[in-house]
């Protein structure tokens, strides 16, 4: 497989020159159309502003015609209120002139007007200043004047003559400026319309360019690549074809092997079950013997005279071992039934009602450590579970947190449950002689014991936990050492 992988890969030096070559060219084609725009716009713009520049010249004219006419009405009119009127106008006409004449010139950007540079147009300035000001300055007499009285035309005659003969000089070389701006901005344009031009022509060469050496070369190579491709779909079919035969063989191989594993697996149950059944068996088997052999003991030791006191001593511990035994028994016998009560029946069983079964049947431990059980089932009083794995949970975490009860004070334990999300949790919290935290796991092995000076076979737990692990549930231990225990046990909703 990886030779004939080796054999189909298609070489990509002449594809990477290729796309080099086609990013290159579509960079140029992108960056000469991008400057192409921004001589555009920024043309446009110059454009803009130059045809704002003409208007601005023309209305300087229009506004030196308006101050002439002013200043004739002002002369002729025998209303002084219209006088008056009028040279408000003729204030408000100059303060305008002057402005723009001054921003035409030299530029203001209050106005948007840009320094002139235009030089012809400057030369041009230079004469025609020398008209404004005679119009400006004696526009601005009458202006001043017109409020005196009495009033009299004479008054402003000099300068109305003044005035009238500045103003066709200044109107001759106001129209030169003002077609030296035209002209200045024409010649604009005729540099942008040749600059466009290059700028195609140049663009036009590169496609140009781009056709000759980058696509007709790449239609080629595509026409090969597509070639050679149909040429290697013909040896993947091939490949394909042998590898399902292949996988049929590999999938009927491992078909018999699954088979095989699944015969042994059932194998495994039945030794496990069949496991079970002699643990259960030999429990059950055996405790008729002993039950006999109590009986026999307790009739020799009623034989037996009191004064015999080593006699005593060695019946006294025949008794103790032959209590022991009868408990490995029952214990035995409880692993077998656990270890086959994975699909037990359930039903709706109440916390309460199980925790005073088993606390009448240890109640002599009860009363004889003085332990004080609280309850608290009201978050969740039932469960839908098996009466008798229940009943083996609660039985073991209550007799556990008596017998492991702290010497020097009275045990006190707390059943309690609640809702957490999927699960009921059980929480059972006792003060008594706590687990070190490096042993917590090791109580839920089989029989293992971590004080030796209480008794018991060391399976409880373990019972407890397959319990809990058989039906979807879990337990958790929280412990200090001198403090007590939490057992929190959750069970699956």
């Amino acid at each position: 497989m990886e030779k004939a992988a080796d054999h189909i890969s298609i070489p990509h030096d002449s594809s990477r020159k290729l796309t080099k070559l086609y990013i290159l060219a579509l960079s140029a084609v992108a960056f000469l159309t991008l400057l192409g725009q921004v001589l555009i716009q920024k043309a446009l713009s110059n454009q803009t502003k130059d045809s704002y520049v003409v208007n601005m010249s023309g209305r300087q004219r229009m506004l030196s015609q308006k101050i002439c006419k002013l200043c004739l009405a002002i002369e002729r009119s025998p209303d002084s209120l219209y006088r008056a009127k009028s040279a408000q106008k003729l204030q408000v006409a100059l303060d305008t002139w002057s402005k723009f004449h001054h921003g035409l010139r030299y530029g203001d950007t209050s106005i948007n007007l840009p320094v002139n540079v235009n030089h012809q147009a400057e030369l041009l300035f230079e004469k025609v200043d020398l008209y404004f000001k005679e119009i400006y300055n004696k526009a601005g007499t009458i202006s001043s004047v017109v409020q005196s009285k009495p009033w009299d035309s004479k008054l402003i005659f000099d300068e109305i003559e003044i005035i009238l003969k500045s103003e066709t000089s200044y109107l001759d070389l106001m129209d030169m400026i003002v077609k030296e701006f035209e002209k200045e901005a024409r010649l604009k344009v005729l540099i942008l319309k040749k600059i466009e031009v290059v700028l195609f022509v140049i663009t036009f060469l590169v496609l140009l360019l781009e056709g000759f050496f980058i696509f007709r070369p790449a239609a080629q190579k595509i026409s090969e690549v597509i070639a050679d491709l149909i040429n290697k779909e013909a040896q993947l079919r091939t490949l394909n074809n042998q590898l399902e035969i292949r996988i049929n063989e590999r999938t009927k191989e491992l078909f018999e092997k699954n088979r095989e594993l699944e015969m042994k697996n059932k194998q495994l149950d039945k030794i496990n079950k069949d496991l079970d059944n002699f643990v259960y068996t030999a429990s059950h088997d055996l405790k008729a013997p002993i039950k006999n052999i109590e009986a026999l003991f307790h009739l020799l030791k009623g034989q037996v005279p009191e004064t015999q006191l080593k006699a005593n001593e060695i019946t006294e511990m025949m008794d103790e071992s032959i209590v022991k035994f009868k408990d490995v028994l029952s214990e035995l016998g409880n692993i077998g039934k656990v270890q086959g009560e994975i699909d037990t029946g359930t039903e709706k069983v109440a916390f309460k009602e199980v925790l005073k079964e088993i606390k009448l049947s240890i109640k002599d431990q009860v009363q004889s450590s003085g332990a004080l059980i609280t309850e608290d089932f009201k978050a969740a009083p039932e469960i839908n579970f098996s009466l008798k794995n229940l009943r083996s949970v609660l039985f073991n975490l209550l007799s556990n947190a008596i017998k492991y009860k702290d010497p020097e004070r009275p045990p006190i334990i707390h059943i309690s449950t609640k809702m957490i999300k999927d699960y009921i949790l059980l929480q059972v919290t006792d003060n008594g002689m706590g687990i070190k935290e490096n042993e917590i796991s090791e109580i839920f092995n089989m029989y293992k014991r971590l004080h030796s000076h209480v008794e018991g076979s060391g399976v409880g737990m373990s019972i407890v936990k397959r319990i809990m692990d058989n039906n979807g549930g879990k337990i958790e231990v929280k412990s200090k050492v001198g403090v007590g225990s939490t057992f929190n046990v959750y069970f699956k909703c």
